[in-house]
């Protein structure tokens, strides 16, 4: 199970009638977070340092709009709190804009890269990556933080974004420069728009509950990221975020 790729999977459960197994999914994700404190990127071992995009409380909500069951909404809360705790304390929390980021917990290499992540020539993703730094010029970021041309090797700051960007779902790409190795010195739209929606869904769902004082304060946590989003990643240029 990926993290936010079994959203959107469930999405198409729910719309087919597969309750049940859309609701296994939820219940299967509320106890990673309560034994692992997060909804792991996916269920393996070597995931258990990452999480994903968070959509759990769309997911919650999908069921309980299909269901009306107000027990089993209620059991879910503590691990709605967890898993807002996880994406929004330090070292995901940015402390000067109050913004959370993508950032692995864990360090060096990512195992799945040196165990299956091969060409045809048997070269590795960072195999690869070495070679692009000898010998193209980076100008979207300081590539000295990420590669020692003397010896030609990955610096651990590098292996640090290669993990975070794999938090992200954004997988190898060039949204946060050259194989998104820059992700952790961005507070990324897509990230915290989710944890906006995620502090709206639990406003609703402690409403649905009858806590008219915890739905005020959800509401108030995303009042207060909105007024955020806004003054720190709006384009005025663009003429977006």
């Amino acid at each position: 199970m990926y993290g936010w790729d079994s959203y959107f999977i469930q999405v198409g459960l729910l719309r087919d009638g597969k309750l049940e197994l859309a609701k296994n999914m939820v219940d299967n994700f509320s106890y990673q977070i309560k034994h692992y404190d997060t909804l792991l990127n996916a269920n393996r071992t070597y995931y258990l340092t990452r999480s994903q995009p968070p959509f759990f409380t769309q997911m919650v909500l999908g069921v309980f709009k299909q269901t009306e069951d107000k027990k089993w909404l209620a059991s879910q809360l503590d691990s709605i709190t967890k898993y807002y705790h996880y994406w929004t304390s330090a070292p995901k929390l940015n402390q000067e804009t109050g913004l959370s980021r993508y950032y692995d917990l864990g360090k060096g290499i990512a195992p799945e890269v040196i165990s299956s992540e091969r060409d045809e020539k048997g070269k590795t993703h960072y195999d690869r990556i070495k070679e692009y730094y000898h010998t193209q010029e980076v100008t979207a970021y300081d590539v000295s933080q990420y590669y020692h041309q003397p010896s030609q090797q990955l610096t651990p700051l590098f292996y640090q974004g290669d993990r975070s960007m794999r938090e992200s779902g954004f997988d190898p790409s060039n949204r946060f420069g050259p194989f998104n190795a820059d992700i952790i010195h961005y507070t990324p739209v897509c990230l915290n728009v989710l944890l906006y929606q995620m502090e709206q869904d639990t406003a609703e769902i402690y409403q649905i509950l009858g806590d008219n004082q915890q739905s005020q304060k959800w509401r108030k946590l995303a009042q207060k990221r909105r007024q955020l989003i806004n003054r720190f990643l709006w384009d005025e240029e663009a003429g977006l975020l």
